[in-house]
C-alpha cells in the first residue's frame, strides 16, 4: 500500500511541477516561478480532496543539501549497476530495510531496475527537488540519468524520482521510481 501511495504522490508531484499552483507558491526551480494555472480537481475521475495527502499537502521547492545529493547519487550508482550492494543496503531507510533481509538484498534480486551492462551511467542532471510532508517528512529529487551505450554511438536518458529521509542524522533512501521510459539518441 505504501508503494502505491508513494507512486500516486510522486505522480501528483510531477503534475504539480507541470501544471498547477500560483506563481507565488509553486516555483519550478529555486528562485524561479511559473505562471499561475488552475490546479486539477480530479485524478482518474476521483476527487483530489478525497485522496488524503495527494495534492492537499504542499510541497516546497528547494536546493537539496549536498549530503542528500551525495547519498542519492551513491545509492543510484550502487543499486542500478549492482556494483556495491552492501553500500546500497547501508543507505536504505529503515522502512525499506524492514521489508528485505541484507542477505536477500546482496543477491541483487532487488526492487531496483538494473542498468543494462552496455550502459554507462555518466551524468546525473538534477531536474528539480522539493520537500513534502506526506506520507512523512522527506526530500524528493528528480534526476535525469544519462550516458553512453557501448558499441552503438548512442546515449541513453532516463528520468527518476528518489525520495530521501533523515534517520539518525543521516540521509537515507526511502523510495526510488522511474518517471519516464529510457530513451536512446545519438551521442
Amino acid at each position: 500500500m505504501r508503494v502505491a501511495k508513494t507512486i500516486v504522490a510522486a505522480l501528483a508531484a510531477a503534475t504539480l511541477l507541470a501544471a498547477c499552483g500560483d506563481s507565488e507558491t509553486v516555483p519550478q526551480v529555486v528562485g524561479a516561478t511559473q505562471p499561475a494555472a488552475a490546479p486539477p480537481t480530479t485524478i482518474a475521475g476521483e476527487s483530489i480532496a478525497a485522496q488524503t495527502g495527494v495534492f492537499t499537502d504542499p510541497v516546497t521547492f528547494v536546493e537539496p543539501p549536498p549530503e542528500a545529493v551525495a547519498v542519492a547519487k551513491e545509492w543510484i550508482t550502487a543499486s542500478m549497476t549492482r556494483d556495491d550492494l552492501p553500500r546500497s543496503w547501508d543507505l536504505l531507510a529503515e522502512e525499506w530495510r524492514a521489508k528485505y533481509t541484507r542477505e536477500k538484498w546482496l543477491t541483487g534480486v532487488i526492487p531496483v531496475v538494473p542498468l543494462p551492462d552496455e550502459w554507462t551511467l555518466a551524468n546525473f542532471e538534477q531536474v528539480t527537488a522539493f520537500e513534502r510532508s506526506f506520507p512523512q517528512e522527506e526530500l524528493v529529487i528528480r534526476y535525469r540519468l544519462s550516458g553512453p551505450v557501448a558499441g552503438t554511438g548512442q546515449d541513453f536518458a532516463w528520468e527518476w524520482f528518489i525520495e530521501l529521509v533523515e534517520e539518525g542524522g543521516a540521509w537515507k533512501v526511502a523510495f526510488y521510481t522511474p518517471l519516464t521510459r529510457p530513451t536512446l539518441g545519438v551521442g
